[in-house]
């Protein structure tokens, strides 16, 4: 049975080797606080897997410590070798539309696995983790698609890492808001907010008026998605 554990893990993987190409950046504005702010993200992805089993405590210690990071400024973005801009109007010149295949191979294999896979079995069990498939889909998607511009480009050896760490440089700290906000979603779900929510909309909203409660839904909606943080 395939689970999405290795995904976590390949994601981690990844946040840790920018961590430690950070530090080995002389050069970085700030080098070793934006070093562990990514090194403890790459770790907190991989050691999640083992909790409960694990104690919980150390991810917590670790989310702590990169909401402080990031809060009072610590981190900050280095200058990352890449090409110049020359080279990648050769690149364009070159290969022309063929430079959207790695990005489409993305939704393709993706949906190739999780639709013709996902509910595939061996020997009378299931091949993916429930709720798995589309997860682990789009990890093997990524991974295919970055060979795929690998053998296209002919980068030197640990582009797509320096690629990688410009990006996520260039993001920042709200590269992490997608897991914080599944978090705080998840707590809200556990307390019971939602449900608390549609009680006092029932004293509020007539119950027979449609129109109302969609205006009430549509602002409702609005709001908590301010309160949330994705309209940042």
């Amino acid at each position: 049975m395939i689970s999405a554990d290795w995904i976590y893990w390949l994601c981690g993987a990844l946040f840790f080797f920018i961590g430690m190409h950070i530090a080995l950046d002389r050069d970085h504005p700030r080098r070793l606080p934006t070093a562990l702010f990514w090194s403890l993200f790459g770790a907190s992805l991989c050691y999640g897997s083992f909790v409960p089993r694990a104690p919980a405590w150390i991810l917590g210690l670790a989310v702590i410590t990169m909401a402080l990071l990031a809060g009072f400024g610590f981190t900050a973005a280095g200058r990352v070798e890449t090409t110049s801009e020359p080279e990648r109007e050769e690149h364009a010149l070159r290969l022309r539309n063929r430079l959207f295949i790695p990005a489409l191979v993305i939704p393709a294999v993706t949906a190739l696995i999780s639709v013709g896979l996902g509910g595939a079995s061996i020997h009378g069990r299931p091949l993916f983790a429930a709720g798995a498939a589309t997860l682990v889909a789009l990890g093997v998607a990524t991974v295919l698609a970055f060979l795929t511009a690998s053998a296209m480009l002919r980068p030197p050896p640990g582009a797509g890492l320096r690629e990688g760490r410009r990006l996520l440089e260039a993001i920042g700290w709200a590269a992490l808001l997608p897991q914080m906000l599944a978090t705080l979603g998840l707590l809200f779900t556990q307390a019971g907010v939602g449900t608390q929510v549609g009680i006092i909309v029932q004293h509020v909203v007539p119950e027979q008026s449609r129109v109302a409660a969609v205006i009430v839904y549509a602002l409702g909606m609005a709001l908590f998605t301010v309160i949330m943080g994705n309209a940042f």
